[in-house]
């Protein structure tokens, strides 16, 4: 569960930063973007088929390329949130 919180802290920490970064107040879509990143990653919180902690700590130390990009872990949480902002933004026209 160590490994657990510490992702999803490591998440939230980003999620602030980013929209502090910003100078603008974060929006109330957390939720949706937490759903959307456990998806994008295929982590799964359920009790019958929880995600290992082992798992957590390789998503953690794994690079993601991007772009022809490679992004450590917190940069790519800022990278999704741009991705589910333009997917939604997207979906709005």
């Amino acid at each position: 569960m160590k490994n657990r919180k510490m992702f999803f802290d490591i998440l939230d920490n980003e999620w602030s930063y980013f929209w502090h970064s910003a100078s603008v107040s974060a929006p109330r879509i957390k939720q949706y973007f937490i759903e959307y990143f456990k998806y994008l990653l295929d982590i799964d919180v359920s009790p019958n088929t929880p995600t290992s902690e082992e798992r957590f700590v390789n998503l953690m130390n794994k690079k993601y390329i991007c772009n022809n990009d490679y992004f450590n872990f917190k940069d790519f949480i800022r990278h999704a949130i741009v991705m589910h902002i333009e997917k939604n933004i997207g979906g709005l026209k």
